[in-house]
């Protein structure tokens, strides 16, 4: 089968975007699902503990250096992308770093002595050159990557084709796929009546995590997006009636990330787009569920 390989992209953010954007192009040229600090909020330690966990679905690690440390953590001292590399390295991931040439005038901070500590801490122990703009970094990026792909295969990931036939082994496989290990969790759906806008009252319907993934998981086996989730959660919600309703607090994007965290679903970027699918192992836990229902 096909496979993919999921690539983490770790530098700063605002003096880098249209750097990072063209790695994100790259990385879906050559059929790699790129993962970052886009779906994040603001460096903090308790983002950065879900952070890890991303990095842990990573199958290569890429490093941007610019010319700005970053933000930097209260506790540790270092800014955060140089906690997310220390990270990566201590999972063994392969690791690809690209500073900038330093004769490329770009904005600096006032951390000068610790971004150079880092740059030379990360760059020349690892695979990786320099670069000048962002078309050259993408180029470097695609080269180093699948050169690395060839010299050290990564587990990736794998998607069950569309109608694939389920017999002998393949049952047994679906009937042992892991269920949610926070399956019987209440939550709350949040919703309100999107036509009465600030003037409606807000409503909510309890349920559990492993019901609502047994009603939204089918939709995942092809990507979608953030917004037909959310349209599909409130027809959940409301008993179907998903035009006259909107989720509160970002609830389908607190849906999405619990199951990124959790290995269940995956996404990728196409031109600024965010799509959304069923890792393998959400894949197999979906059949499951169908499985059992064909069964009963």
């Amino acid at each position: 089968m096909e496979k993919k390989y999921q690539v983490f992209i770790s530098s700063t953010y605002e003096d880098l975007k249209e750097e990072r954007k063209n790695v994100i192009e790259t990385l879906l040229m050559i059929d790699c699902i790129p993962a970052g600090m886009e779906a994040f909020c603001a460096a903090d330690e308790e983002q950065f503990e879900y952070i890890k966990k991303v990095i842990d679905l990573c199958d290569y690690y890429v490093l941007i250096i610019g010319k700005r440390y970053g933000s930097i953590s209260p506790i540790t001292g270092k800014s955060y992308t140089e906690m997310e590399y220390d990270y990566a390295k201590s999972k063994n991931i392969p690791i690809f770093v690209f500073p900038v040439n330093n004769n490329v005038k770009m904005q600096e901070d006032e951390h000068v002595s610790e971004l150079k500590a880092f740059r030379e801490k990360a760059y020349g122990k690892t695979m990786g050159a320099t670069w000048r703009n962002a078309d050259e970094l993408g180029k470097k990026v695609a080269i180093s990557l699948e050169k690395a792909v060839k010299k050290n295969d990564r587990p990736g990931w794998i998607r069950l084709d569309e109608g694939e036939s389920l017999q002998g082994a393949e049952v047994q496989e679906i009937a042992e796929a892991e269920e949610l290990p926070f399956g019987n969790e209440n939550l709350a759906v949040p919703f309100r009546d999107q036509m009465l806008g600030l003037w409606a009252s807000d409503s909510s319907v309890r349920t559990t995590w492993e019901e609502l993934y047994t009603y939204i998981s089918p939709m995942l086996s092809e990507e979608v997006t953030s917004a037909q989730v959310a349209n599909r959660i409130i027809a959940f919600a409301t008993g179907g009636n998903s035009t006259e309703y909107n989720l509160k607090n970002s609830f389908e994007m607190v849906f999405l990330n619990r199951l990124i965290e959790a290995g269940y679903v995956c996404k990728r970027s196409v031109r600024n787009k965010v799509y959304y699918s069923l890792t393998p192992k959400g894949q197999a836990l979906t059949n499951k569920k169908s499985f059992a229902n064909c069964s009963a």
